[in-house]
């Protein structure tokens, strides 16, 4: 066996809760990070 990666992912997401929308156009429209946007949306990543 061998130690070699396959795969990487890096800054990947996962939106929860009921302001799930108002997080994601806070990410794209406005570029804040995820401690801004939880805070602002009370969401959970």
């Amino acid at each position: 066996m061998t130690d070699d990666t396959v795969i990487e992912i890096f800054n990947v997401w996962k939106i929860f809760g009921t302001n799930a929308q108002a997080a994601l156009s806070a990410i794209r429209e406005k570029g804040l990070g995820k401690a801004e946007v939880l805070a602002r949306t009370n969401g959970i990543f």
